[in-house]
């Protein structure tokens, strides 16, 4: 299945915390692709991402992983397909020379390996924990994205001693699947028919009854005359298929089939379109409300954690943080506190321990505009303690502190709040801007010169000055450049610049707008010669 629109490949980290991200704008994904490109974004992983995790809204420099389907439990609602696989002491018997259970593991481990990584997947096993228990029924995987080397591993342990308690089997495995909003395959694999006094041919039909959205698919591996009526009225009632399979082949060609089945069920799912207007999206400040201290009692600041503070001209404030040895990085940004243009002028200078200075002025704004962010490297070679004197210049101005260790690739919003936005390269992206607003895009590009196209058109088709200007930025969103400057006399105006990136890394591009509120467009292309 196409993935949708990924917002951001490398971007924000510590404003947002990641969870479930449909529709809450405060949470953060930080996800691998299948060429090993770490992503941050404002949206869900699409479903082939690797190593989903959680960012932490208060320390950007935690994550947890986040939970997939199956490890959250939950119902998928992309179709999937959840195996019943028996593990009874029956599956002990031999085909030839080979055990039954040897044969499932072999074609069930060669099946996972070979599955697209679109396809959510589950699998409940039973009678494998104890003998005569007709409750030993194991949701090893509820159905959806999975560690493929890691759930192949549960299957190779699996050791057949138990019954055969389909009916209750079948019913867990409903309870889980009934919130799903699209019908998932159930494909049970057993040799042999209830052995726990259940009749699950009936507890499927009443479980479609109930409106559970569910095809059952049955294999019967190596079962005779009896077992096999039971099994093919499960599948019948199921609204599935029945699959005889007597052998290693026969059972690696059903499952094979129940695989392309689920397949083409995900290709058919529509396609979500994309969209190119967007406005920039913002998140919820989560940072910490930061109190104007003194050099003797300078403001406690914890690692990755956003410390927010509002300066008055000629106000100067203190902070601490304990750190161990290693690369940092510190980042602040700055904001006109009445949201208007004019000179940021403001400084951060280094301190020991003591409140002396280690070195002036590692950070300096001196800058015409509403908002602007620096970043600042340094390391220690041992457990520290250092200080930062915060000095505003200039009139009221909002200041946001982070640190961060260096080996964290991820990136905070701006003023606390503000996201980039994902930009594919070669597709366009517009929107609106006020004026003095700003908009934040984020691209991965590879080592090599691109072009870079800007339209300001005036929202209200008046001729008037057009001014503001494109920038780009480091993938920290420091180390900004001004690449396209706009100041013309138009109803529209279209310029381009050449935009040179070193190496194969995200870049991030900053539209801002000085005039009066406008339309905008922009995208970055290859350069040719």
């Amino acid at each position: 299945m196409k993935l949708k629109i990924l917002i951001a490949n490398i971007l924000l980290a510590s404003a947002g915390a990641v969870g479930m991200w449909a529709a809450n704008a405060t949470d953060l994904y930080k996800w691998t692709d299948d060429k090993g490109q770490v992503h941050y974004t404002s949206s869900p992983p699409p479903e082939s991402a690797k190593k989903p995790q959680q960012i932490d809204p208060a320390n950007p420099g935690n994550t947890t992983a986040l939970p997939t389907q199956a490890a959250a439990g939950g119902a998928t609602n992309a179709p999937g397909v959840l195996f019943i696989l028996d593990a009874s002491g029956s599956m002990k018997a031999k085909i030839g020379n080979q055990e039954k259970m040897a044969i499932a593991k072999d074609v069930m481990t060669n099946l996972l390996r070979d599955l697209p990584d679109m396809i959510q997947v589950g699998l409940e096993v039973y009678g494998h924990r104890a003998k005569g228990d007709c409750g030993d029924i194991e949701l090893i995987a509820p159905v959806g994205r999975i560690d493929k080397a890691a759930l192949i591993q549960q299957i190779q342990s699996i050791d057949p001693k138990g019954m055969t308690p389909i009916t209750q089997a079948l019913q867990i495995a409903a309870e889980r699947l009934k919130t799903a909003e699209v019908e998932t395959t159930v494909v049970l694999v057993s040799d042999g028919e209830e052995t726990c006094k259940g009749d699950p041919c009936a507890a499927v039909g009443s479980l479609l009854q109930q409106g559970i959205r569910l095809k059952v698919h049955v294999v019967g591996f190596d079962v005779g005359d009896k077992e096999k009526q039971q099994l093919m009225c499960i599948a019948q009632a199921g609204q599935g298929k029945y699959f005889t399979a007597n052998n290693a082949e026969q059972l690696k060609g059903a499952l094979t089939e129940v695989k392309q089945e689920v397949v083409k069920k995900i290709e058919a799912q529509p396609v979500q379109p994309l969209v190119l207007d967007q406005k920039p999206l913002e998140v919820i400040d989560k940072s910490t409300e930061a109190p104007i201290q003194g050099i003797d009692n300078p403001f406690p600041v914890q690692l990755g954690m956003t410390s927010k503070v509002v300066l008055d001209q000629n106000e100067r404030g203190y902070f601490k943080i304990a750190l161990p040895a290693d690369t940092f990085k510190v980042i602040l940004d700055t904001y006109q506190f009445d949201g208007k243009d004019g000179n940021l002028q403001s400084s951060l200078s280094l301190l020991d321990r003591d409140g002396v200075s280690k070195q002036d002025n590692v950070i300096r704004f001196n800058e015409i505009d509403t908002g602007y962010r620096k970043v600042y490297r340094f390391s220690s070679e041992t457990p520290t303690e250092v200080g930062f004197k915060l000095a505003n210049e200039n009139r009221r101005a909002i200041f946001w502190l982070t640190v961060l260790k260096e080996s964290d690739s991820n990136i905070l919003p701006f003023f606390g709040k503000v996201i980039p936005m994902e930009m594919a390269e070669g597709a366009a992206k517009s929107g609106t801007l006020d004026t003095n607003a700003s908009v934040y895009y984020i691209t991965s590009l590879k080592k090599g010169d691109y072009k870079v196209l800007v339209d300001f058109t005036n929202s209200a088709g008046k001729n008037t000055n057009l001014q503001g200007y494109l920038a780009i930025l480091d993938a920290d969103g420091g180390n900004q450049k001004e690449l396209i400057r706009m100041n013309e006399i138009d109803v529209s105006y279209r310029k381009s610049g050449l935009l040179s990136n070193g190496g194969d890394q995200p870049v991030i591009l900053r539209i801002v707008n000085k005039s009066n509120p406008i339309k905008y467009s922009v995208k970055v292309t290859p350069a040719t010669p």
